[in-house]
């Protein structure tokens, strides 16, 4: 089992510049339960929910496009519990997330997957997926990333979660 190289990354996701709105979910860590990555395109709509929203509408209307067979994928973020605890709407009241969405998901058609357990079938897939030629640029690479925290810093703030949580 092979993940992708980062040429081919690098390749895919040049090429995947140009659509409006894809998700690629990439297995770099591949395990025997883990072996598959895929890549979402062209969803047909999207569902967003924000903090004024009722969370069980959302969450009926996730069920009622898997059950006409679509997938979703996208993102819930941290906040989107908020709506699910009634102990915790407060919260929905921070102006740090009024107006932005606390979950957006694709609706889409199946995706492409990439069985990395199959080195040869994902190579093939991706040559049907990819011009002959492939140029991706150098401009999307990231280089010399340093951390915004201290790993000291780091550790306090995960601490700080994990009280919160416990409590």
């Amino acid at each position: 089992m092979q993940p992708f190289d980062d040429l081919t990354i690098a390749q895919l996701t040049s090429w995947l510049e140009g659509d409006d709105d894809f998700v690629f979910l990439e297995s770099s860590r591949l395990t025997k339960n883990n072996c598959h990555s895929y890549l979402f395109r062209r969803p047909h709509t999207y569902l967003v929910c924000h903090a004024g929203d009722n969370p069980q509408h959302f969450l009926a209307e996730i069920d009622a496009w898997r059950a006409q067979g679509f997938f979703l994928s996208g993102w819930l973020a941290y906040e989107f519990g908020y709506l699910l605890e009634p102990c915790l709407y407060e919260y929905l009241c921070d102006e740090k997330i009024q107006g932005k969405p606390l979950a957006m998901l694709g609706v889409f058609e199946h995706p492409t997957v990439f069985d990395h357990t199959n080195s040869l079938e994902a190579a093939e897939i991706l040559c049907d997926l990819l011009p002959a030629k492939a140029a991706y640029t150098e401009d999307f690479i990231c280089t010399q990333l340093t951390p915004a925290l201290s790993k000291e810093q780091y550790l306090q703030a995960i601490a700080q979660i994990q009280k919160y949580i416990g409590r």
